[in-house]
């Protein structure tokens, strides 16, 4: 069976969906189009199929629980988004707060691993080591050279 290159537009045609001019165009075409002419003719056969069916209707007990199925339902799913949200939520929480705390830690509590200007800036405690190093003479003749007794300001 041969499709139609203007079969995509029966469907629009049958429900009136074209154009005046593109309606027209169509109809002329479907009187000469044997495969468009049957096709037509099925979808006229089947939509008087459909609208002969007689829908029973649902009874109202029936109903009443279909509505309270799909209620609890609803709830059950908004009550797991709820649960799961909460579970992200708290996740986050623990987190930041552990984060938040080993930051404020860090900032009073000097580790030995630090360097010692680091815990100096941190924690605004100068502890000279016991053994003067290149670097703590270096220091004290810079303080000492800055220093106000020589005129520095």
């Amino acid at each position: 069976m041969a499709v139609c290159i203007y079969s995509h537009k029966l469907d629009a045609y049958y429900d009136n969906e074209l154009s005046h001019e593109e309606h027209r165009k169509l109809e002329q075409h479907i009187r000469g189009c044997p495969y468009c002419s049957g096709d037509l003719e099925q979808r006229q056969r089947l939509s008087g199929l459909i609208s002969s069916v007689s829908i029973p209707d649902i009874p109202d007990d029936m109903a009443k629980r279909l509505h309270q199925s799909l209620d609890s339902l609803r709830e059950k799913a908004l009550l797991r988004m709820a649960s799961m949200l909460s579970s992200v939520a708290l996740v986050l929480l623990v987190v930041s707060s552990i984060l938040v705390l080993r930051i404020a830690v860090k900032g009073q509590v000097a580790t030995a691993s630090d360097p010692e200007w680091e815990k100096t800036a941190v924690t605004l405690q100068f502890d000279p080591p016991a053994t003067e190093t290149p670097e703590l003479q270096f220091a004290q003749w810079l303080i000492a050279d800055l220093s106000k007794e020589n005129g520095n300001e």
